[in-house]
């Protein structure tokens, strides 16, 4: 009983380093959402100001199952403040992100 707990430790232990590394991975190679907006020209102050401005905009999903097997997901962003209308214009980003989407998934 001891080897097989120690085994299955050995394998937590392996498994959390492999997606450690394939997260690092992601984020090294893909990198920041931030520089994919902006130009190359862009200062680290301005890239800083527009995380900090579009970090309040969120996004919440909620999955509701029924009795009867289906899920309704949703999906709605928050109401954007007039700098983030500003910044996804300037991006040509349209406001059609910004309405709820429902969608029924069956099992």
């Amino acid at each position: 009983m001891l080897a097989f707990i120690i085994r299955r430790a050995v394998q937590a232990v392996l498994v959390i380093i492999v997606v450690a590394l394939i997260a690092f991975t992601l984020f090294r190679f893909v990198g920041d959402p931030i520089n994919q907006m902006v130009g190359i020209e862009t200062s680290a102050a301005e890239r800083e100001a527009l995380r900090e401005q579009l970090a309040t905009h969120q996004i919440v999903t909620v999955h509701l199952p029924t009795k009867a097997g289906q899920t309704l997901t949703i999906r709605k962003g928050t109401t954007p403040e007039p700098r983030h209308k500003e910044i996804y214009q300037t991006l040509g980003i349209t406001d059609s992100l910004m309405t709820p989407v429902k969608q029924w998934v069956s099992r």
